[in-house]
């Protein structure tokens, strides 16, 4: 909501009185009539000046640190770190693993790239493909869902449902580099397109700036044979809505499709409810290009 400054009437000129006319003119009373009238004037001036000066106080300060994580969902944060709250432990089962690099806990150097929307996916049954990539869902991945996540476009994908407004979402898309910008890579590419959506405001509402990072990789894989670039990380967090999840497994895979396509999978899975992490496991392990 837009909130409209009141308009500053201190800026007006003041006629200040004569007081030798008024005292060839006009008798006391009058004199004194006048006077007050003038002081009246300066002490409503002013405090009109206070009241804009408290209303740009407000504006600056204290409604800005509620208004971050209401941007759209899908758009970038700022570069500054945003998961740094809490001292690095490493995983029981991976005693030495050291602390993630900035690409799991910074937000891009850069906005991210959003391509021009447009839907040239494929849906059949549980099955879906996009740019030569073809993912099959579990049942319980039924709940369509479309957002925009940088370097993506004919985007699809399905959700589980967690809690309230929270869903475990894995998505299929095309690459689309940035116009007038030689493609870096997949593993540059994969790292980009990683920290476009872990830095979103739609994901970090939950992440916040304390959460922990933990069993992060960025790694070449193969998929149906073909060269593919997976990042993956688990993020911990301490929601303040949420109670039946506390952590989420944030992936991304670029996979080479042929005739210089490349498609992408994208997911935010519950890492903790049952069932959601071994659903994107079997979801990875349906790809298939075709």
């Amino acid at each position: 909501m837009r909130v409209q400054p009141p308009q500053n009437n201190s800026g007006q000129q003041i006629s200040l009185p004569d007081h030798n006319a008024a005292n060839a003119a006009s008798p006391a009373p009058q004199r004194h009539d006048d006077t007050h009238r003038t002081v009246l004037s300066i002490l409503i001036g002013g405090s009109v000046l206070v009241l804009a000066l408290l209303l740009i106080l407000w504006l600056t300060f204290f409604r800005g640190q509620d208004s971050d994580v209401s941007a759209l969902r899908g758009q970038p944060l700022n570069t500054e770190p945003v998961h740094t709250g809490q001292e690095y432990t490493p995983p029981p089962d991976k005693p030495d693993e050291t602390p993630p690099p900035p690409i799991f806990t910074t937000a891009p150097t850069k906005p991210c790239y959003h391509p021009p929307a447009s839907y040239r996916a494929r849906e059949s049954g549980d099955a879906v493909s996009v740019a030569g990539l073809t993912a099959t869902y579990p049942d319980f991945f039924g709940q369509s869902w479309g957002q925009e996540i940088g370097y993506l476009t004919d985007t699809v994908g399905r959700g589980a449902h967690v809690e309230g407004n929270w869903y475990s979402v894995v998505t299929l898309g095309r690459v689309v580099w940035e116009p007038g910008q030689a493609y870096p890579g997949d593993k540059q590419a994969a790292e980009a397109i990683f920290q476009c959506y872990a830095t979103s405001a739609g994901v970090y509402e939950e992440f916040g700036d304390d959460s922990l990072v933990t069993d992060y990789s960025s790694s070449a894989i193969t998929v149906d044979g073909h060269r593919a670039w997976k990042v993956q990380a688990v993020y911990n967090f301490n929601s303040q809505r949420l109670t039946t999840t506390s952590s989420s497994v944030v992936t991304a895979i670029i996979v080479e499709t042929g005739d210089g396509r490349r498609a992408a999978l994208v997911s935010d899975v519950a890492a903790d409810v049952p069932g959601h992490r071994a659903a994107l496991e079997e979801v990875i392990s349906s790809l298939r290009v075709s």
